[in-house]
């Protein structure tokens, strides 16, 4: 109903959607990078033995 309103099809709102959420997960992947590059990981091996896996 609201695609009507404004004179958007159906089809041309979820792209654009999908293009909104692929901008958003595009920004939280560099994101991710610049932590990573910032503070390191957390080796496996380390994860396993606090979580009593090892």
């Amino acid at each position: 109903m609201l695609c009507s309103m404004i004179g958007m099809s159906t089809t041309v709102a979820h792209g654009r959607l999908a293009e909104a959420e692929d901008l958003a997960d595009i920004a939280a992947a560099q994101a991710a990078r610049v932590e990573v590059a910032e503070q390191s990981t957390v080796p496996w091996c380390e994860v396993k033995a606090d979580l009593g896996l090892a």
